[in-house]
């Protein structure tokens, strides 16, 4: 189905979509090593909030944060905490802000300063990296799942 917006929608997702854009540009020099990733989401909360936006994923279906950040082997919706970046980490960010009903959504994925999602890293020997499925088989624990992309209704 095809959904054709209103001017006044699209102008929505256009601001939505500025503020994603702030706040990856704003990320890209704090994406280091030692930084956390509950650094890194604390700071994109307090971009989204000061552009009078709000966390588009934080509390949907008990989501605890504003951004999603996978690193190297997670596939998606990693949860940011205390973990530290190491160098050479592939680190996937997934931001969403919203406004009234219209949300604007990046999925940015780098390493060091700009790997595009969709390259898969090597490992050296021509594999990318190793995949985990929900219910946790090929020896790495169970992803924790929620029942849709954050953001995504």
């Amino acid at each position: 189905m095809i959904i054709i917006r209103s001017p006044r929608e699209v102008e929505q997702i256009r601001k939505a979509n500025v503020v994603v854009a702030e706040v990856l540009e704003s990320l890209k020099t704090l994406v280091v090593p030692g930084v956390t990733t509950d650094e890194l989401d604390g700071i994109s909360e307090e971009i989204i909030l000061s552009k009078g936006a709000v966390p588009a994923f934080k509390g949907y279906h008990g989501y605890p944060k504003t951004l999603c950040v996978s690193l190297n082997e997670e596939v998606v919706h990693g949860i940011p905490n205390q973990r530290r970046l190491k160098e050479g980490d592939i680190v996937s960010i997934d931001v969403g802000p919203t406004s009234m009903a219209i949300s604007g959504r990046s999925d940015h994925g780098s390493r060091g300063r700009g790997r595009p999602r969709g390259q898969a890293a090597s490992r050296g020997d021509g594999e990318g990296p190793p995949h985990r499925n929900r219910n946790g088989k090929g020896g790495k624990s169970p992803l924790r799942h929620f029942p849709c992309c954050p953001g995504l209704g």
